[in-house]
């Protein structure tokens, strides 16, 4: 569980508060985890979690988590 982040409002870098945010894509894929059936003879794979889409600042690390589309067609832009 990632700790909890400063405000996006809040830049608490220099450059965040002078020129804004750099929002890149970030995405946290958990590893599958593979175990044998009852019978010993097949492989299940098993999620450890859910897949983890989020937008990061560049430059401070702050995150937005559930980016709307309009703010991704801004940041591709």
């Amino acid at each position: 569980m990632p700790s909890p982040q400063p405000s996006p409002s809040m830049p608490t870098n220099f450059f965040c508060r002078i020129l804004g945010h750099t929002w890149i894509h970030r995405t946290e894929d958990p590893k599958v985890a593979w175990n044998a059936g009852k019978d010993m003879l097949q492989l299940h794979a098993t999620p450890a979690g859910e897949i983890r889409f989020y937008l990061e600042c560049h430059r401070c690390k702050v995150t937005k988590e559930n980016p709307t589309l309009q703010e991704i067609k801004k940041i591709n832009n």
